[in-house]
């Protein structure tokens, strides 16, 4: 598994506003749990969550992964 500092920290948009851009990263991921909730890695410098879940209108990027 990689660590945070191998991801872009981007940051997210709620609404109209970017929060935490550069310090702070969130991903989704194609999975669904709920029509409203989805999960998405979320990641910080003391954090590493592969399988947050947040509200799907949150403006989180996606990342492609090559296999």
């Amino acid at each position: 598994m990689h660590g945070s500092g191998d991801f872009v920290r981007s940051g997210n948009l709620n609404g109209t506003t970017l929060y935490n851009y550069g310090t702070n990263g969130n991903l989704w991921s194609s999975t669904s749990q709920y029509t409203t909730i989805a999960y998405n890695l979320e990641f910080n410098s003391g954090e590493f969550n592969p399988a947050n879940q947040n509200a799907r209108n949150n403006g989180f990027p996606v990342r492609c992964v090559a296999r």
